[in-house]
């Protein structure tokens, strides 16, 4: 979802875009497992930062197919 969200907040189509969202959605996850550590009764790993960045990267990847699917719904809507 993150990496849907990242790609679609990039505006750049094609790998950039999709390079981007992974490498910001990388960071967001290794940031996490780094609170993670701090947290009492938590703890990190990274095969969760390994999921978490396989995620972001189906995620970003799908985000075009996704739009294409449902026929550009969110390109329909106007802004103010």
């Amino acid at each position: 979802m993150l990496g849907g969200l990242l790609r679609r907040a990039v505006g750049i189509g094609g790998v950039g875009g999709w390079g981007i969202a992974l490498a910001v959605s990388a960071v967001v996850a290794a940031l996490d497992e780094t609170y993670q550590a701090m947290v009492p009764g938590r703890f990190p790993s990274v095969l969760d930062w390994v999921a978490d960045v396989i995620g972001a990267s189906i995620g970003s990847g799908a985000l075009p197919f996704l739009k294409r699917w449902l026929g550009g719904i969110g390109s329909r809507v106007k802004g103010p």
